[in-house]
């Protein structure tokens, strides 16, 4: 249960958000099937080992694997945000609100670098969908940047949005 609380949800949570609508719930339900199963082939392997495994070789087996389990997810986190920042930077406009919407899987600082960076975009859906990310920052870093957006903005509908998240 600790590993699929901390590692299995999140890494899932991050994998699933690029992908498209149509075939997210599809590999929803394969991860389902392969996380179910997964838990079944420890289950059997913890009855087998029970009596031949001590406390103390138990604990090691599990610090090994949680070490491990750690040292992929910090990987997979530095190489999710290198691979979202390189969407929003290649990808044609009309598809960037839908990465942007990954932003918030990302770490605090480049989320508000890259929040900042596509309130500037020159297409007004793009500068939309990062003032409804600028709204999941802190108050005080949305503040700063929705505050400089409101007095050069020209688009109606980006200008009452970001004054409505102030």
């Amino acid at each position: 249960t600790f590993l699929s609380k901390a590692f299995h949800t999140p890494a899932s949570a991050l994998l699933l958000a690029v992908l498209p609508s149509d075939v997210r719930h599809r590999v929803m339900s394969l991860t389902g099937i392969a996380s179910s199963t997964g838990c079944m082939v420890v289950g059997f392997a913890l009855i087998g080992v029970q009596d031949r495994l001590t406390t103390g070789a138990a604990f090691a087996v599990l610090s090994v694997v949680s070490g491990g389990m750690l040292a992929a997810m910090l990987w997979l986190d530095r190489a999710y945000t290198a691979e979202l920042v390189t969407v929003l930077d290649t990808t044609r406009s009309d598809e960037r609100p839908e990465a942007i919407e990954a932003l918030h899987f990302i770490g605090y600082a480049e989320r508000r670098r890259q929040v900042e960076r596509l309130l500037a975009d020159a297409d007004e859906a793009v500068r939309m969908a990062a003032v409804a990310q600028a709204a999941l920052l802190a108050p005080r870093d949305a503040s700063a940047l929705l505050m400089p957006l409101l007095s050069r903005e020209e688009a109606p509908r980006v200008a009452a949005s970001a004054a409505r998240q102030l």
